[in-house]
């Protein structure tokens, strides 16, 4: 309610009245230094809330990297049958969960992650399945891209 009243107050009008005298000098520096307080305030616990969340996406972020490692490692042995078809669905699985929370980060992260262009296609040893090692080598792309994007946005050790 008062930040509607706040945000409805012409405020250079309202210093030009102070400085005119139109209202009691003592009054309006009160209310002025007042509401200046309060905006600040609510201003920096905004910034303050954005930052936490960035932080805590970048966490999320970091630990669906440390999943995703580990389904990537998974995928380095020859698979067969339901065992590479149950793992190309945790993939699958892995990147909309990573998708999602890249897109909470911003859009153009969650493109950067998602659109993969060209990527080298993997060889390991023992691995013939050229499906598997498609989405191998997209995982592995994917999870280079991830370690980029979280370099990018480094974080305070003290706050983790």
């Amino acid at each position: 309610m008062i930040e509607d009243l706040i945000a409805g107050i012409d405020w250079e009008a309202f210093f030009n009245m102070v400085l005119r005298g139109a209202i009691g000098a003592t009054f309006s520096g009160l209310v002025a230094i007042g509401v200046y307080r309060a905006t600040r305030g609510r201003d920096e616990r905004k910034s303050i809330e954005a930052l936490s969340d960035r932080d805590q996406i970048i966490d999320d972020l970091a630990l669906l990297r440390t999943q995703g490692v580990a389904i990537r490692n998974k995928g380095h042995q020859p698979l067969e049958g339901d065992d590479r078809d149950e793992w190309i669905a945790e993939v699958s699985d892995w990147e909309t969960l990573l998708y999602a929370k890249a897109a909470e980060l911003t859009p153009a992260t969650r493109e950067r992650l998602a659109t993969l262009d060209r990527f080298p296609l993997l060889q390991v040893a023992g691995v013939q399945d050229s499906e598997q090692l498609r989405v191998l080598s997209m995982l592995s792309e994917t999870l280079q891209r991830l370690d980029r994007v979280l370099e990018q946005h480094p974080q305070d050790p003290q706050d983790s």
